[in-house]
């Protein structure tokens, strides 16, 4: 059985433990700038002193709540010491005074990281990272040996350092999952993570309000392909991310639709891709194109480490034909003859466009209906009202019932529920046996209440 930490667990944790061993010494020298108190001797680092444990290094971050705040409660759970903003040290405890909190959490990762002896791949784009980064977990887990993956959705720059410190260097290869809000944000996380091989899935709108607009937000992806140390690796089917690829100084090669890992075709069961010349049909569990693009990706990872052919088409065909969908990221369960497809973790438009028509074509292979229950796509600033518009019209031609929450969305003949309880309640009575039903908008939206009202 290969052995994959992180993505696959079924109930994440938000926060990956770790037990990095720290002291005064190995602080100074990678916080040189530090104010150093008390001599120290640390066993792990938290960032939440609820969760704390003894002997671990409490670092206080400014968040919802000031994490400076907690300093105390930290040193009563027995904290060994904790990393402060200067000036703001707390008798009763050693302390470490720096410029920025974040910052030296990020520092930490980085020092683990300069040690790590195996290959790291990052995956970054619009829609599809967390798929593309548990396909290639456990694909390099099935041909490379013990692989790191990023737990949950911990893709900012702080799920990113704390998932660098949860990881064994022991692994052969970590597969870090790295996303963004704000500008500037992706090249933080490159500097930290040093990808020896990265990804571009996609380039689409996503988070405006932080970033800016496709200009920023290609520059922003573009980060992570220019930090690869030895191949970087883009969507042959997407012209930004193309045009990225070529700002890369690494070794460069595509995937998809035309690719150097050709997607050829896609079915029920799978897909055909092409590796090298040799055309190979592989198994894979989750539904749809985009699904088969993001196999896609994995392959070129793994085609990227200097993986055989024959050992990888074998290795594929093992790993990808029972892995589930991560959850809330096209999970799909039956209930009662009506297939409920939960993809209500987060909604941009690149992300809805493909979920609708891979539930279309689901519907369709089932005989059944389409009834969409969509949400807000929210964070895209002045484009918002011409994205809702035209995901929109496309959900009028993709859906044979349509089931709005929220005000953005304004579609002709849509039902619009008050909340996501009515809208389980409106597509329960509409849904008939062989129908598909699927759930899709932005986090804050709270479309997981819809699904778990649907499958009750």
């Amino acid at each position: 059985m290969p052995l994959l930490d992180g993505a696959m667990s079924a109930t994440p944790e938000p926060i990956p433990r770790n037990s990095v061993l720290l002291d005064t010494d190995a602080l100074r020298r990678v916080l040189p700038d530090a104010i150093v108190g008390d001599e120290l001797r640390a066993c792990g680092i938290s960032i939440d002193s609820r969760t704390l444990e003894p002997g671990n290094l409490f670092v206080a971050l400014r968040g919802g709540r000031d994490g400076h705040a907690f300093v105390g409660h930290a040193a009563a759970r027995g904290a060994a010491g904790a990393i402060v903003e200067r000036g703001r040290a707390t008798a009763g405890i050693p302390c470490v005074e720096v410029d920025d909190p974040l910052t030296a959490l990020a520092r930490l990762a980085a020092a683990r990281r300069d040690v790590f002896p195996g290959t790291v791949v990052a995956i970054g784009g619009a829609a599809g990272k967390t798929t593309t980064t548990m396909l290639t977990g456990v694909l390099l887990a099935e041909v490379a040996g013990p692989t790191h993956v990023t737990r949950g959705n911990q893709n900012n720059l702080l799920g990113v350092a704390m998932t660098i410190l949860a990881a064994s260097t022991a692994a052969r290869a970590w597969v870090i999952e790295c996303g963004t809000s704000r500008r500037g944000e992706l090249l933080q996380i490159a500097n930290i993570v040093r990808p020896d091989v990265s990804v571009l899935l996609n380039i689409a709108y996503e988070h405006v309000d932080g970033i800016g607009g496709i200009d920023a937000i290609a520059e922003e992806e573009g980060h992570l392909l220019r930090a690869a140390r030895v191949e970087a690796i883009a969507n042959a089917g997407d012209t930004r991310a193309r045009l990225e690829l070529q700002t890369s100084s690494a070794r460069r090669s595509t995937f998809g639709r035309g690719g150097d890992v050709a997607l050829l075709d896609v079915g029920p069961f799978g897909l055909r891709t092409k590796l090298r010349g040799e055309v190979h049909t592989v198994p894979l569990s989750i539904p749809g194109e985009a699904a088969a693009l993001d196999a896609c990706a994995a392959l070129a990872c793994a085609v990227a480490v200097g993986i055989d052919d024959s050992v990888l088409a074998a290795g594929a065909k093992r790993a990808f034909a029972t892995v589930p969908a991560p959850p809330g990221r096209f999970a799909t369960q039956d209930v009662r003859g009506v297939l409920i497809v939960d993809d209500c973790y987060n909604a941009n438009p690149a992300s809805v466009e493909a979920s609708l028509s891979t539930a279309r074509t689901l519907a369709n292979r089932r005989g059944g209906r389409l009834i969409a229950v969509l949400a807000d796509m929210l964070e895209l600033g002045d484009v918002s009202v011409a994205e809702h518009g035209r995901i929109g019209a496309l959900a009028r031609r993709e859906a044979d019932v349509i089931i709005l929450v929220g005000k953005r969305f304004t579609i002709e003949g849509a039902a619009r529920a008050r909340g996501p309880a009515e809208a389980a309640d409106l597509a329960s009575l509409a849904a008939e046996r062989g129908d598909v039903v699927l759930v899709k908008g932005s986090r804050a939206m709270g479309l997981e209440a819809t699904v778990v009202r649907l499958c009750r």
